[in-house]
């Protein structure tokens, strides 16, 4: 979903979390609200993901500033119970203007830098890799078959292992959706910075699919059938799209400044894990 769901298990056995901002996939359902103070400079999209339950298993909040967008990524406190209180996790800001991407770890308060031409590589080195080909070579090179239903209104991308089911709203600003559709792009291929993740060649292929109608998704709906025939299912919903809040000024204020103050580290510290392997 937004950018993606970037919060996923490992593909071995299934989801983990799931992200937004598609941090992921990509969609949602709920109303999708362009007015007159929603413009290419500045929008917001709230993101709720849920599992087999009523009950949200995450949130994201995008702001889209300009050339900037900021990706709060919120999980459920653990032991919260029927109404869980979220968190934000993790920021992912997305710089267009200097081409580089910055994640800021909430609870360890240190970020992560990468360049755009640094995550393609780290794309193309998990499409090439030989462990994660022979692991599961369908989820590196997806074959999906898109259709769509008229009468519904819904796009379908599907195989018989991968089944994405999208209802979206047209949007006729052509700057809005380069700008939604940059961020998506690059949330999906921040997947690549975590072997445990889905890859993010279905999520781009999806993207590819909504921007050629000129679509932003109200709702995605999400199957994965694993190798062992587990069903993995999830359905995104997008709240809202409308002009940034005070609040949400504060917010990129607070993150302007954690940008200045928290220590880089590397990749592999940063995930406490080891990258895919070429």
């Amino acid at each position: 979903m937004n950018g993606s769901w970037r919060r996923m298990k490992p593909w071995k056995t299934g989801l983990r979390h799931t992200r937004i901002g598609f941090a992921i996939l990509m969609a949602w359902a709920g109303w999708l609200m362009i007015g007159d103070g929603a413009t290419a400079q500045q929008f917001r999209i709230e993101t709720e993901v849920f599992s087999d339950s009523s009950q949200a298993i995450a949130r994201s909040l995008t702001l889209f500033d300009g050339k900037t967008t900021y990706d709060f990524l919120m999980t459920a406190e653990e032991g919260a119970g029927d109404t869980p209180k979220f968190v934000v996790e993790e920021v992912v800001v997305f710089d267009q203007a200097k081409q580089r991407i910055h994640l800021l770890d909430q609870v360890n308060r240190q970020q992560l830098e990468l360049g755009h031409s640094e995550l393609l590589s780290l794309v193309a080195g998990m499409q090439s890799s030989e462990v994660l080909r022979a692991r599961d070579e369908f989820l590196l090179e997806p074959k999906l078959t898109e259709s769509f239903d008229p009468q519904s209104q819904q796009l379908q991308l599907s195989s018989p292992r991968l089944d994405y089911q999208v209802q979206g709203q047209k949007i006729a600003d052509s700057q809005i959706l380069a700008h939604y559709y940059s961020f998506a792009d690059w949330a999906a291929r921040l997947n690549a910075t975590d072997s445990r993740k889905l890859p993010p060649f279905a999520r781009l292929q999806l993207n590819q699919a909504l921007k050629r109608r000129g679509w932003i998704p109200t709702e995605v709906q999400f199957q994965l059938t694993t190798l062992e025939g587990a069903k993995i299912s999830a359905t995104a919903k997008h709240h809202t799209l409308v002009q940034l809040s005070d609040n949400d000024q504060l917010r990129i204020e607070s993150v302007k400044k954690q940008l200045a103050e928290f220590p880089s580290v590397s990749l592999s510290r940063y995930r406490n894990l080891t990258t895919a392997t070429k």
